[in-house]
């Protein structure tokens, strides 16, 4: 069988060439030895029902991420997996997140480190059970398929408060359902919720109280519930929204029934799936004229609503919130992953918060 070579570069400095696939020596995989090969297929629906801690959203991606590999044209089956099938594979992912990568083939750099770090755990998951071949060994596999650096990149994709009338009025102008376009864009940028969490809620998520109204988000990412505040002017979109498909968020009857529906239909099997919904966002983010420099995408009003909580509204008379406040809103676990939020903070935004020693040489 013969593989393809590649030598492992950084993504920024590899030439547009060095996606040319080409053949290298002959290469002799170990013979298999008695112990029972399972097809790929199969060892990964068993690894993915294996998942039971991650929400069925998230075994989803990994198991599509592992599928990459084995469906490259020339990948061996668990049987034939050798230490240089993993190393090709891991310096073709990374030479396609390079900037000289041509743009049809161009991915995220984000992109690349999912589908290694799922590889990785599915294949370190098979040498566990004797699946793969005797030469693989759990050091090997996470040498060959570690993942690649990534940088802060701008301009980030995330909507100025003067561009937020304009995505508005663009929901409200969507011909197919302003109602529910306006709605799903309110609870993007007003809950910052995942598009699958977006597509997952039910009319009984959304709820109000004495204290205010809020968003019950439950199994999220990693199978964690939280309440998520929301403000009223969001809340009575959505309730505008379900006034018009003849729905109430104060009727029992309608409390099970799927928050977002398709084509109007007032049946569960009419729940907007997350391609649609990215589609909406999207077309949305193209008529309101931000689809420049700029991809306006579901996981966009997420950031968009997180530094809106970082940085806080004079306007509003609210002051940014800690970056606890917001993991928790966001429904992360790891408070590092906030804190990447700030690396993409506008030195002009960041201006504000510079000490001063103006005070101190006046006291001198």
């Amino acid at each position: 069988m013969q593989l393809p070579s590649f030598r492992r570069k950084a993504p920024d400095t590899a030439p547009a060439t060095a996606l040319v696939v080409t053949p290298s020596a002959p290469i002799t995989a170990e013979a298999p030895s008695a112990r029972w090969f399972w097809p790929w297929q199969e060892a990964l629906e068993r690894w993915r029902l294996s998942l039971a801690g991650r929400s069925a959203a998230t075994a989803a991606t990994y198991a599509s991420a592992v599928k990459v590999f084995f469906q490259t044209p020339g990948a061996p089956d668990l049987a034939g997996i050798t230490i240089e099938h993993l190393d090709a594979y891991a310096s073709a992912q990374g030479l396609k997140a390079g900037k000289n990568a041509p743009g049809a083939e161009r991915i995220a750099p984000a992109t690349v480190n999912i589908r290694l770090a799922a590889l990785k755990a599915f294949l370190l998951w098979c040498l566990n059970r004797d699946m793969l071949p005797g030469h693989l060994s759990k050091e090997r596999i996470k040498d060959a398929l570690r993942g690649i650096t990534t940088r802060v990149q701008r301009p980030y994709q995330v909507l100025e408060a003067e561009e937020l009338p304009a995505m508005l009025q663009a929901a409200e102008a969507d011909k197919t359902d302003g109602a529910r376009c306006l709605a799903l864009v309110a609870l993007g940028l007003g809950a910052g919720l995942r598009v699958s969490e977006l597509c997952a809620l039910n009319v009984g998520s959304i709820a109000i109280d004495k204290r205010g109204a809020y968003v019950d988000v439950q199994q999220g990412k990693g199978r964690k519930d939280r309440q998520v505040p929301i403000d009223e002017s969001v809340y009575l979109l959505v309730a505008a929204y379900l006034e018009q498909t003849g729905r109430s968020i104060h009727r029992a009857a309608d409390r099970d029934m799927p928050l977002f529906l398709t084509r109007k239909s007032k049946s569960s099997a009419g729940r907007l799936c997350t391609r649609h919904a990215r589609r909406i966002i999207e077309a949305c983010a193209e008529r309101a004229g931000l689809q420049g420099e700029k991809h306006i995408t579901p996981h966009g009003l997420r950031h968009s609503y997180a530094f809106n909580l970082l940085l806080g509204s004079k306007e509003e008379g609210r002051e940014g919130a800690p970056a606890t406040a917001v993991a928790n809103m966001l429904g992360h676990a790891d408070l590092r992953h906030v804190m990447r939020y700030t690396d993409h903070l506008e030195r002009q935004k960041l201006a504000v918060y510079a000490p001063s020693l103006r005070r101190a040489r006046q006291a001198s």
